[in-house]
């Protein structure tokens, strides 16, 4: 029988499903022998399901959200420090980008300047000219 991956969490809505739904039990006192009876699933199912080891339908996440009174809209949103530090380090990927981009432009420019200097360039040169100038002028 052919699955279609569209109906599962991806490997990331799963890992802030998974955090989310145990924070709430922990909050609540729900055990997962207790919510899988709630959601009508197999005690081994939910629990496989909430440790990883299952893939995670999307109208069972929303099962679940319901039963714990969890909000739809941020079920599948990180809450945990680790979000927080991407967050930070965002500016320095930013400039470590920008940095790069400025690199490759200056080679970029050497090399087009190197080939333009030939005083015979082949047409498979000159075209790779061409490439360049035009990848020089779209990287600004």
């Amino acid at each position: 029988m052919k699955t279609n991956n569209s109906y599962f969490l991806s490997l990331r809505e799963r890992e802030a499903f998974t955090q989310n739904v145990r924070e709430a039990m922990r909050e609540q006192n729900v055990t997962i022998a207790e919510l899988a009876d709630k959601v009508n699933m197999p005690r081994s199912t939910c629990g496989n399901k909430l440790s990883g080891h299952n893939a995670v339908r999307y109208y069972e996440a929303y099962l679940i959200a319901d039963v714990l009174g969890l909000d739809r809209e941020q079920l599948f949103m990180m809450t945990n420090e680790e979000d927080d530090m991407e967050d930070e380090r965002m500016p320095h990927l930013v400039n470590v980008l920008s940095e790069r981009e400025e690199e490759l432009r200056e080679r970029l420019i050497d090399m087009a300047l190197s080939l333009a200097k030939k005083e015979s360039p082949s047409a498979t040169e000159v075209s790779a000219l061409a490439a360049l100038v035009n990848a020089i002028t779209d990287m600004k």
